[in-house]
């Protein structure tokens, strides 16, 4: 009884040494499989490296709006705050854009449900595109 289970291990662990065995054997082999790609050029220490650089474009695919701060930031920047009357702040935001709206001081201070003065949208590439209703009469 005693021999037997002693067979059965010493096979177990043989087996797990070959699985593993292959294991490491064919991560051997699809690292020199990815090396042969590889260019076989040799690297001086003085490469100039400001030649090697890419320039990336400053271009709308890039994100420049990370979060409400920022938004708040750009907007206020470019449409101002009306001589300190407007405060502004982010209502909402998803994955495109950020909705901002100017509160009024004076406006509150008459009497204003919400003081709304502006509102816009901030986009993610820093654009902006100001928020217009429609009243539709009929």
């Amino acid at each position: 009884m005693k021999k037997s289970i002693l067979i059965y291990c010493c096979i177990s662990a043989s087996l797990v040494g070959i699985v593993l065995y292959r294991k490491n054997k064919e991560k051997i082999l699809e690292k020199d499989n990815r090396e042969s790609f590889l260019p076989n050029e040799l690297v001086e220490e003085t490469v100039n490296l400001e030649s090697k650089l890419a320039i990336v474009p400053d271009g709308p695919e890039l994100i420049k709006v990370h979060n409400k701060n920022d938004a708040i930031s750009i907007v206020e920047g470019q449409l101002g705050n009306n001589n300190g009357d407007w405060i502004w702040n982010c209502l909402w935001d998803d994955d495109e854009k950020f909705f901002v709206k100017a509160i009024s001081k004076t406006a509150l201070a008459k009497g204003a449900m919400t003081g709304t003065a502006y509102t816009a949208f901030v986009y993610r590439d820093g654009s902006i595109k100001e928020d217009l209703f429609e009243l539709k009469l009929k």
